[in-house]
């Protein structure tokens, strides 16, 4: 084991490169026929190649801290020999306002420590930097900063905060937990179309039924690029071409000529639609939410993305979380090699994985490999005439509308699983913390749910429920709201 150790299958100098990752000068000398990547790591001489990951957080917010560190952990334990395919290391920075900072700190300092004793190179394999946001405040203020939530508009601003040498970061939401290797993330984009023009590569907001599905087909603003649109977590960023494209300048210039809702992610649309030559895809399952629509049988899942705080009210998804949380002090407690499976999504067992597989809405599909297929419109193959008939109290996507014109049923469309059904709205409104009133609306919320039932059901409908509040009854009615919101999603299952 003392002799330097040559790999039997390597004839030939390496000369391809690998894409997104940061090498160090020795390594770089592999590319020239000097030493193979694989030597390197075999005779200890030089750490492997560097990633960059990224995730923005602020306000001393528990909830918020919590899933910070646990997607953190699931960073650690995806490093871990038994979960890693390739071998990398990771510089992860976190974009984070002075609050942020000072709950943070000690539990990346706790992190790295575990971190650090996953392998036996000079130099650790997990680097966690927080980076403070407030140059961006004082430039571009809170009102640009904190459109739908504070620091939301980082990523898009995120080129000007990290130094030089860094090129591409991959950025987390801190709603997300890693179940299985990274690499797979850089591989997908290069066989998508990440080419070193791009700007960034993104997943859909979902897949099926094309272009009605998603936020931006139900209650968004218009301007969504593509089919269905793209939703801003778990995006590869070009931190060289935001740079040289001046992504700043931009953004400045359009903010003021759009209504933005959800901050980043609708100007990331925006961008996109704008100069589509500069945008990538990713696939579904580096974003799989409940609602995405992934075909995680085809596409294991990498990153699940709990919006809605799905990993804190939904059981079987806080059961995911829970599994990660015990996996990481199994890691702390006895080491990476007492890890069970292959990976996070195998470790968790047949029994969690199933329930929460069972959370996610149908149909199932992926996204097109190439964005190309996304700037063509869309042509429903069960539609062969426009449609313009209404049906008043009823907002009928196209596909759900031909039914009228006799070229499909509802039934039919619901049986085969292409389409989820035509959406009613019903509103309430409830203000103020009196239980009385409470009680009441839940009740009445209540019968909603047992009227969409399968016995009690005539017609199949979607339905958006707007609740008009105030503060008050905010407060009390998210909690109860959340869990009726889970009794749906397990009725909507089998479409």
């Amino acid at each position: 084991l003392l002799r330097p150790y040559e790999d039997a299958g390597i004839t030939t100098p390496l000369t391809s490169s690998v894409a997104v990752a940061a090498f160090s000068t020795a390594e770089a000398g592999a590319q020239n026929g000097v030493q193979t990547q694989a030597s390197i790591l075999n005779a200890g001489t030089s750490a492997p190649a560097t990633r960059h990951i990224g995730m923005a957080i602020c306000g001393n917010v528990e909830k918020f801290t919590i899933q910070a560190t646990r997607m953190l952990k699931s960073l650690v334990l995806m490093m871990t020999a038994p979960y890693s395919k390739a071998q990398f290391h990771y510089d992860a920075w976190i974009y984070c306002d002075d609050a942020a900072q000072e709950v943070l700190r000690p539990r990346v300092m706790a992190l790295q420590s575990v971190a650090s004793k996953l392998n036996n190179y000079k130099s650790p394999p997990l680097k966690i930097t927080l980076v403070s946001v407030r140059p961006l405040f004082m430039k571009y203020g809170d009102e640009v900063m904190s459109m739908f939530r504070r620091c939301t508009m980082t990523p898009l601003l995120q080129h000007e905060l990290l130094p030089p040498h860094v090129k591409e970061v991959f950025i987390f939401g801190a709603d997300q937990i890693i179940v299985d290797d990274l690499d797979q993330v850089w591989k997908q984009a290069e066989q998508m179309g990440w080419d070193g023009t791009k700007v960034f590569a993104s997943a859909e907001e979902c897949t099926v039924p094309r272009t009605k599905c998603g936020y931006y087909n139900n209650i968004g603003p218009n301007w969504r690029f593509g089919h269905n649109g793209l939703n801003a977590a778990s995006t590869l960023y070009s931190i060289a071409n935001m740079r040289s494209r001046n992504l700043s300048d931009w953004l400045v210039w359009a903010l003021p000529r759009y209504t933005v809702d959800l901050g980043d992610q609708d100007m990331m649309n925006v961008y996109a639609r704008e100069h589509p030559e500069r945008a990538s895809l990713l696939q579904c399952n580096v974003n799989v939410r409940t609602d995405a629509g992934c075909d995680i049988d085809k596409m294991p899942p990498i990153v699940l993305h709990g919006n809605r705080d799905v990993f804190e009210s939904f059981p079987h998804w806080k059961a995911v979380a829970d599994k990660v949380d015990a996996l990481y002090e199994l890691l702390e407690s006895k080491g990476q090699y007492e890890l069970p499976g292959t990976s996070v999504w195998d470790a968790l067992g047949d029994r969690i994985r199933g329930n929460f597989i069972s959370t996610l809405l149908k149909p199932w599909g992926l996204s097109p490999n190439n964005i190309a297929d996304l700037l063509r419109p869309y042509e429903d193959p069960g539609t062969t005439t426009p449609l313009t008939a209404a049906v008043e109290g009823v907002a009928f996507s196209t596909a759900a509308a031909s039914a009228l014109n006799g070229i499909q049923t509802q039934s039919s469309m619901l049986n085969t699983g292409e389409l989820a059904p035509a959406t009613r709205h019903i509103g309430m409104a409830i203000c103020g913390n009196v239980e009385k009133f409470t009680i009441q609306a839940t009740r009445m919320l209540k019968s909603l749910v047992l009227m969409m039932t399968a016995p009690y059901s005539k017609a199949q409908f979607h339905y958006d429920v707007w609740i008009y509040c105030d503060d008050a009854s905010d407060v009390v009615l998210r909690p109860r709201v959340m869990e009726l919101g889970y009794t749906v999603m397990m009725l909507r299952r089998r479409f």
